[in-house]
C-alpha cells in the first residue's frame, strides 16, 4: 500500500497476515474436527446397518426353515 493511504493503519501488515494465518488455521482445525466427528457418526451408522441386516437375513433364514419343517411335518401326516 502507499504511505499516504487515507490515513496510518492501526495495525502494519505483517501482523494482519500472522492474524489471517490465525484465522485460517482455526477454521481449518475446526473443520478438521467436524470431519472426524461426521466420520464417527457414518461409521456408527454402517455398522448399525449391517448388524440390521445380519439380523433381517437371519430372521428370514429362520423363517424358511420353520416353514420347510411345517411342510414336512404337514407331509409325514398325510401320509
Amino acid at each position: 500500500r502507499p504511505e499516504d493511504f487515507f490515513a496510518e493503519m492501526v495495525k502494519t501488515d505483517d501482523h494482519m497476515a500472522k492474524v489471517k494465518d490465525r484465522l485460517i488455521f482455526e477454521n481449518k482445525k475446526m473443520e478438521a474436527v467436524a470431519q472426524r466427528k461426521a466420520n464417527r457418526e457414518q461409521k456408527l451408522r454402517a455398522k448399525e446397518s449391517r448388524t440390521n441386516k445380519v439380523a433381517e437375513k437371519a430372521k428370514r433364514k429362520r423363517e424358511h426353515f420353520q416353514e420347510v419343517e411345517e411342510w414336512a411335518n404337514s407331509a409325514a401326516r398325510n401320509r
